[in-house]
């Protein structure tokens, strides 16, 4: 009997494994062929047979994005950051004067439909990290930069809670080296905002970078993405001083010591400015002591 009985528990097993394999192979098939009907049938099986699955979340979050989803071109002066470009330029003159680009689009209701799953998602599993990157990287793409930067710094307040044991992708665990490939992944997101041309993006990418250095003082990247971010808003010397901040972390830190020498150059401080090329000069690296000398010569032509 008890032989059995653990026997149907087996088989039990084999057969939910074996059931949820089959709702994740039909949804990843659906939407590599962003066929929305099969889908729409799909997932509410999916939800009713699994309920609290991450991956059926993140299902629902790609479904209605890809509803959402609509793409056109655009017409700039300056060429898009990605995707595929036309350049036109002057009849007369042949100079180029602006570019044709792609655009993809999300409509609101359909964007906030997929957030909202992934949030429930989140209360389920908040150490899902691919799901709350997946919520960070939509607010970038729909210039929602307030509520990603609060969204970031959400994700700090959670690696805190717990310890960086982060998982991904149907629970794997991310191992040891969580901290530094969250932190590397966020350095893209500093990116989104810093090239954003909305103020708010700027002000938002300050709270982010502020939000890091408390939460990992040692992190040289957050400094520079700061001083970054200063630069922008124009508020110079708040700018230097990240940078100065950063240098006391990591002295020898190029990028830090490049940022620094910048900055004096560009303010008309030529001792300083060289003081801090010098320095790179230090480093083994042929790369960095090329770009210094460089700006050595470039100053001493002044």
């Amino acid at each position: 009997m008890i032989k059995k009985i653990i026997l149907f528990l087996f088989v039990t097993v084999l057969c939910s494994v074996s059931l949820f394999a089959d709702f994740k192979s039909d949804y990843e098939k659906y939407i590599k062929s962003e066929n929305i009907k099969k889908l729409e049938v799909l997932l509410p099986e999916w939800e009713k047979a699994e309920p609290d699955n991450p991956e059926m979340f993140i299902a629902y979050f790609n479904y209605y994005l890809l509803k959402g989803r609509s793409s056109g071109l655009t017409l700039d002066t300056v060429p898009p950051e990605s995707g595929p470009v036309i350049p036109f330029g002057n009849p007369d003159t042949g100079e180029t004067v602006g570019y044709i680009g792609g655009q993809t689009s999300y409509d609101k209701t359909n964007t906030e439909t997929a957030l909202k799953y992934l949030n429930k998602g989140l209360a389920i599993a908040p150490a899902r990290l691919d799901m709350h990157f997946g919520q960070i990287s939509i607010l970038g793409q729909i210039n929602e930069y307030e509520r990603m930067a609060e969204k970031i710094i959400e994700v700090f307040r959670v690696a805190k809670k717990i310890n960086h044991k982060w998982l991904w992708s149907n629970n794997e665990p991310m191992g040891d080296d969580a901290e530094n490939i969250m932190l590397d992944s966020i350095n893209d997101y500093h990116a989104t905002l810093l090239k954003a041309k909305d103020a708010k993006a700027k002000e938002a990418e300050i709270k982010v970078c502020s939000a890091q250095i408390k939460a990992y003082p040692k992190s040289i990247y957050a400094y520079n993405f700061l001083g970054a971010a200063y630069m922008q808003t124009g508020e110079d010397k708040k700018a230097l001083q990240a940078f100065l901040d950063a240098e006391k972390i990591d002295p020898a830190d190029v990028i830090v010591l490049g940022n620094i020498g910048k900055w004096y150059a560009e303010h008309g401080d030529t001792k300083n400015a060289k003081k801090y090329y010098k320095k790179m000069l230090k480093n083994p690296d042929t790369r960095v002591q090329e770009f210094a000398r460089k700006r050595l010569d470039a100053l001493d032509k002044k």
